[in-house]
């Protein structure tokens, strides 16, 4: 999985050799980290930025490529950020 800023330009990428019909692709904090230090923003106030996350996946030898579009948010809950990828 590769991780791009919105405007196409791969941060990080990460190995994923999960199969099966459904799987859950942990998501790497120091790539999201990249990203909000160079921007483009969305805010300036909040530095939330858009990710995109672009997955190869294959069957049957075929293979395709998706690119989803997410947008990260902080977020301030008890005192300690997370940041939310909502897309």
């Amino acid at each position: 999985m590769d991780y791009l800023t919105r405007t196409g330009v791969k941060v990080a990428s990460q190995r994923v050799a999960e199969t099966g019909k459904s799987i859950k692709i942990p998501i790497q904090e120091s790539s999201l980290n990249e990203i909000q230090r160079i921007g483009p923003w969305l805010s300036g106030y909040d530095q939330s930025a858009e990710v995109l996350l672009r997955l190869g996946l294959s069957k049957g030898g075929r293979q395709r490529q998706y690119t989803i579009p997410t947008v990260m948010k902080p977020k301030l809950h008890n005192n300690k950020w997370y940041r939310w990828l909502t897309g």
